[in-house]
């Protein structure tokens, strides 16, 4: 049995995460960065209320903070985005980004309505040599990379962030991630 089975809300025997050869232009990213340094981005703080190992919590800040925007203003976006296959359906698109030294707590997504089953991101901040990697449970597999990576929402995910700002882009979308892995490069 693999390790990373042991957490997931549907078990699958592929491994949550594919690393993808979708970039976007130079243009973009930093039209990006330039957003986020001036304020464009509607940020909303994502919390957490319940029960998180054995403990209750209140509105506890679970790390990143995600940016909602229209992507189709943003010049050169919505032509990086057609290299993604048109059976790809994509729900949202938004800029997360995480504080420095700050910590995304273990958790799952796609846990009800069909929510954020998978994801692609593509890295925007800082360059890759310091780009945090993104880890899944159970082990804390690190997964670095450097231009696209699909993820399974429906597994334990998490991340370290450290001494820099990290931001990314992400293509929320609904449909299973095992549907999505063969139909992207």
């Amino acid at each position: 049995m693999n390790s990373w089975r042991s957490k997931l809300v549907n078990e699958t025997s592929i491994k949550p995460w594919k690393n993808l050869s979708y970039k976007l232009s130079d243009s973009v990213i930093q039209h990006l960065i330039d957003m986020h340094h001036s304020g464009k981005f509607d940020y909303e703080d994502i919390t957490f209320t319940g029960n998180y190992q054995g403990i209750d919590v209140v509105d506890v800040d679970v790390g990143p903070d995600f940016g909602y925007f229209d992507h189709t203003s943003v010049p050169s976006l919505t032509q990086d985005l057609e290299q993604i296959p048109s059976l790809v359906a994509i729900d949202k698109v938004t800029v997360v980004t995480v504080e420095p030294n700050k910590y995304i707590v273990p958790h799952i997504d796609a846990y009800k309505d069909n929510f954020r089953r998978s994801v692609i991101l593509f890295p925007i901040m800082p360059i890759q040599k310091y780009y945090a990697p993104l880890q899944f449970n159970p082990g804390a597999q690190k997964v670095s990379y450097s231009s696209s990576i699909l993820i399974n929402t429906d597994q334990e995910h998490f991340c370290k962030n450290n001494d820099y700002w990290r931001m990314n882009l992400q293509l929320w979308l609904t449909q299973p991630y095992e549907e999505i892995y063969n139909l992207v490069k």
